[in-house]
């Protein structure tokens, strides 16, 4: 599946051995921003504006970690999965949650689930983002919940 391309058009199925991640999380909680910020502060993810969701299908961006702006982490390739917001007019339905699972599973790995929560939001876990969890959980087995981490935006 096609891609936000970044580094030097680099696409998910060129880099099968790159760390892969998908993130999940409510609309307008800084999913795509996080991308943009691990691909060096590149914009390559399109980010909504006062809550309103941008993301409408799931996306594949391969990259260089950081942009390898560090001297000290070169040329490792990293594939970030930017899915819809949870808990939006759009939302988890299951149209989505069918092209969520098969877009992952087409990838071949699955090295981390990060849930991307905004720190102070007052909002619980609710069950559409245990909902997104458990495609992953689906789509790659039981061992995923050794890859959940959990990112708190601002």
């Amino acid at each position: 599946f096609c891609l936000g391309a970044i580094a030097k058009d680099l696409h998910c199925s060129d880099v099968p051995g790159a760390f892969t991640a998908v993130l999940v999380g409510h609309t307008g909680f800084g999913k795509s921003t996080l991308i943009d910020m691990i691909a060096g502060g590149v914009e390559v993810a399109k980010t909504s504006a006062g809550g309103k969701a941008e993301t409408e299908e799931t996306k594949c961006y391969a990259m260089d970690y950081l942009g390898n702006l560090n001297p000290n982490i070169q040329g490792r390739k990293w594939r970030l999965v930017d899915t819809p917001g949870s808990a939006d007019t759009g939302g988890m339905d299951v149209r989505n949650q069918a092209d969520m699972t098969a877009k992952l599973r087409s990838l071949g790995r699955l090295d981390a689930v990060l849930l991307v929560w905004k720190f102070g939001a007052g909002e619980r876990f609710t069950a559409e983002i245990l909902q997104a969890v458990g495609v992953m959980r689906l789509a790659f087995g039981p061992k995923v919940w050794k890859r959940l981490i959990i990112v708190y935006t601002f």
